[in-house]
């Protein structure tokens, strides 16, 4: 996961303080119009202060001007300084992670207002007499870290609303299980979460056995995004009980469907009732009780079916219901410092399976992510391997979360189970590396009679790549490959590859859109393979770790020794080449 940089409010506080106390005084405003004179005063004095601590350009963003449902909205490639006065800090402290604290001098230090945060967490990157740079781990980078570590499951439902266990079997499950960590995530309810943080505490504190997994709150909210989509809320910070106002609008507007939903099947022929709904389950109900019904009178012959031809989403017995949208639901867990993350894509039929990544599947996750979706659930209980890596793949790509999740029902879902202490999913290396596409119809000038391999192809109906033979040692040597290399950690793609094509070739470049994205297992690693079609600006090219270049079409290039993780990439650009 990619770290973002992208809310950083600016804090003024006392030099006169033995301790870092945020405070402002008394004649800043409890909020900053973005036009008034303090801010106008200050505005260069922030952005001089981050240049000095972090050697870097910022962008400065004015919360009067912006709202803070605006925040988780802006361009992450950026870092953003917020300025805000002590009451708007308030409004978006659960989203924060990052902190520039400045000193105020002179006659701003006449009087002060302490604020009330909770600075739990918060270490020192750096500091200047320009002032301090504070930082914490974010709830984003904690579910990252929870998932590396293994023995992790965080998409499990208890009888609060379609599972069979209460939370104290579902407990007992995980720990013949010995999950390292786990969470909870019933559909529009937190009635278990608080047993549940009972149950973990009181098995950490018995000594006969001890067992003390690391327990995430969380929940499932159902969102409406051209169809029905599914959204997973974690709150390893705590303070998902601030979505309880919301998830009551949810679950009334669930009652309204389900009674159009009986209705609905008895049309169909079915005999259920909306008693006998709301009977066979013990806190929300939906679509997984009818499901049971229909498979208990013999209807369907599992619950499985019911879903596949009765009701899905677009089948007879579908009732659509008023649903957030899934910028309004992403936006009411971040608000309240959780991690909103996509579940299982797959079930959306947005995967290919295949080595070379759908590109349905990034549209929609990079669509999700600029509504402000932190994370994706890239290893789920009912997807295949191949979808998996997929998805996996996609999120990487995106600086997306990867979260797993085997969606464990108890015994409503047979089909899925509970995950153990072994299972691991980013347990191995994985490099991400860019590729450039470099077209001859669109580089014509690259012919130098240095290199004879880029003489004019005479055949002018196919698409011809620039190919390159790797000259220096380590993985690839003497392999044919894109012009490309490693994507650095906190690089963009984009940024990444135009560096390499200066430092292998010495051109200065124009990348385009993503053009293809795949994955390859090599032994001991996973590459994860992002191309970009290239238009390369004259100059003098020199080749510092290749030593020799051709055009080649696509089918040409499967003839060659290329790398083993480009032979995916050539088929399917010979394919297309047809």
């Amino acid at each position: 996961m990619e770290r973002s940089r992208m809310i950083i409010p600016v804090i003024w506080h006392s030099q006169q303080e033995s301790d870092l106390v945020p405070a402002w005084g008394s004649k800043i405003p409890p909020a900053f119009p973005a036009q008034s004179p303090f801010a106008a005063k200050l505005q260069q004095e922030v952005l001089d202060a981050w240049r000095v601590l972090c050697e870097n350009e910022a962008h400065l963003l004015h919360l009067d001007a912006i709202g803070p449902e605006c925040l988780h909205l802006q361009d992450e490639s950026r870092i953003h300084l917020v300025l805000a006065g002590p009451m708007e800090i308030r409004q978006i402290w659960p989203l924060v992670h990052e902190v520039l604290v400045l000193p105020l001098e002179g006659g701003l230090t006449e009087s002060w207002l302490p604020v009330d945060l909770n600075w739990t967490g918060y270490g020192e990157v750096r500091t200047s007499s320009r002032g301090t740079w504070l930082r914490r781990l974010s709830a984003a980078e904690k579910m990252d870290q929870l998932v590396r570590a293994g023995g992790c499951d965080l998409h499990l439902h208890t009888t609060a609303s379609d599972g069979t266990d209460t939370p104290q079997e579902l407990f007992a499950r995980i720990k013949a299980n010995r999950l390292s960590s786990f969470a909870v995530t019933d559909h529009d309810l937190l009635d278990s979460l608080d047993t549940m943080i009972d149950l973990v505490q009181a098995s950490c504190r018995n000594s006969d056995d001890p067992y003390c997994p690391v327990f995430v709150p969380g929940v499932e909210i159902s969102v409406s995004e051209g169809r029905e989509l599914h959204i997973l809320g974690y709150f390893p910070n705590g303070g998902h009980h601030q979505l309880n106002d919301f998830l009551t609008q949810q679950r009334q507007a669930r009652h309204e469907r389900n009674t159009a939903m009986v209705l609905q099947l008895q049309r169909l022929g079915y005999d259920i009732t909306l008693p006998d709904l709301i009977d066979k389950g013990q806190g929300v109900v939906g679509r997984m009780q009818a499901a049971l019904l229909l498979t208990e009178r013999g209807y369907t012959r599992s619950t499985q079916e019911a879903f596949e031809h009765v009701l899905g989403f677009g089948k007879p017995g579908y009732i659509e219901r008023p649903r957030p949208n899934l910028a309004q639901a992403v936006w009411q867990i971040r608000q309240a410092g959780g991690v909103p993350v996509l579940a299982h894509p797959a079930v959306y039929h947005w995967c290919g399976e295949r080595a070379i990544v759908d590109e349905k599947l990034v549209k929609k996750l990079k669509d999700a992510k600029s509504k402000g979706l932190l994370g994706v659930e890239a290893f789920h209980g009912e997807a295949s391997r191949e979808a998996c890596l997929e998805i996996s793949a996609a999120a990487r790509y995106l600086g997306l979360v990867r979260t797993c999740g085997s969606d464990d029902h108890g015994t409503n879902k047979k089909h899925t189970t509970l995950y153990h202490k072994d299972t691991h999913f980013l347990a191995g290396r994985e490099i991400l590396v860019v590729g450039a596409l470099i077209r001859r119809n669109e580089n014509r000038w690259l012919v130098l009679e240095d290199y004879p391999g880029l003489a004019a192809p005479q055949d002018s109906s196919h698409a011809h790549f620039l190919l390159a033979r790797r000259a220096t040692t380590g993985h690839g040597l003497g392999k044919w490959e894109l012009p490309g290399g490693k994507v650095e950690v906190g690089e963009n793609p984009r940024d990444a590859l135009r560096r390499e094509i200066r430092e292998e070739m010495g051109l200065d470049t124009e990348v385009g859109p993503l053009a293809e994205l795949l994955t390859h297992d090599y032994d001991g690693f996973r590459i994860i393979l992002a191309c970009f079609g290239v238009r390369l600006l004259e100059g003098p090219l020199q080749m510092t770790a290749h030593d020799q270049m051709i055009w080649a079409t696509a089918h040409e290039a499967l003839h060659l020794d290329v790398l083993a993780a480009d032979v995916a990439l050539f088929e399917e650009l010979a394919r297309q080449d047809r």
